[in-house]
């Protein structure tokens, strides 16, 4: 669905498409250069029950009115497109459940694989979450299902526009055994980061952590609320644009903290499953 009318009281949607030839669309992302480009990624790749798989990554130039299927993505490679981010330089990143992640210099048309799934000598599988502090710094998170979740970052300080390039990946993964891991950065302090880590073996997260120091020194979080289930499937985190302390935590049901992560409130009873926050950029 697209609106061009999202700052009206009562913003009317249309339907861009609904007859794709898949429907199970998992992660989209816009050019930031060109906001008339958006791309969105296919297949359940989470492992629930009944998960359709992908067919790779469909790509829009007229801002999503029509769709097309990115023919370099038509491989197994792209059956499970988890996230979408663009870098620091523009370039496209796409994390596959079984290719890794991988970046394209021409939106799209060719790809290559700058972090695979045997980074450090160890098979981490299936890249899951991309994230961009606004200081450049690109942050890839693996693991699902298997005893060895890991975070990598490439710092784009470092590394300068060339920033994911193969080889430049340090692993920052706090201390345990991990599956699925979500990690936030927080956009008004790029050194403060949230991670929430499935434990091995378990549905929960069992690890909540905090860094302030860009993921140099992990501090272990006391409240981890006790419904952080399915974490395999349903688990994702932001922060508050303007305030580092205040964070929001999606699972099962919906969290808060407002002292960076010390204590946390449960907002919504019912059971949605979260998959995805966005915060209203005109407020």
């Amino acid at each position: 669905w697209r609106t061009s009318q999202i700052s009206s009281e009562d913003p009317q949607w249309v339907k861009s498409d609904d007859f794709f030839e898949n429907l199970a669309v998992s992660c989209i992302a816009q050019d930031p250069a060109h906001p008339d480009t958006l791309f969105f990624g296919t297949g359940e790749g989470w492992f629930n029950h009944d998960a359709v798989r992908g067919l790779g990554i469909w790509r829009s130039t007229n801002g999503g009115q029509s769709w097309e299927q990115l023919p370099s993505t038509a491989t197994p490679d792209f059956y499970y497109v988890m996230s979408l981010a663009f870098d620091p330089s523009g370039h496209l990143l796409a994390t596959t459940r079984d290719a890794g992640l991988l970046r394209s210099d021409d939106a799209g048309e060719t790809w290559t694989v700058i972090l695979s799934p045997q980074q450090g000598g160890a098979p981490h599988h299936a890249a899951a979450d991309i994230e961009v502090a606004s200081n450049g710094d690109v942050y890839v998170t693996f693991g699902m299902y298997r005893l060895t979740g890991a975070v990598f970052v490439s710092r784009y300080d470092l590394h300068g526009p060339a920033t994911g390039n193969p080889g430049t990946w340090e692993n920052i993964t706090p201390l345990g055994d991990w599956e699925r891991i979500e990690l936030t950065s927080a956009p008004s302090d790029p050194d403060r980061l949230y991670l929430l880590a499935q434990g091995a073996g378990t549905t929960k997260v069992t690890g909540m952590f905090r860094s302030f120091d860009a993921g140099t020194n992990w501090e272990a979080l006391p409240d981890i609320p006790v419904q952080v289930g399915q974490a395999w499937y349903n688990l994702i985190a932001a922060v508050d644009p303007l305030d580092a302390d205040l964070w929001f935590l999606g699972a099962i049901r919906l969290y808060r903290s407002d002292d960076a992560g010390q204590s946390s409130a449960q907002l919504t009873p019912i059971h949605p499953d979260h998959h995805a926050f966005s915060f209203d950029s005109l407020a």
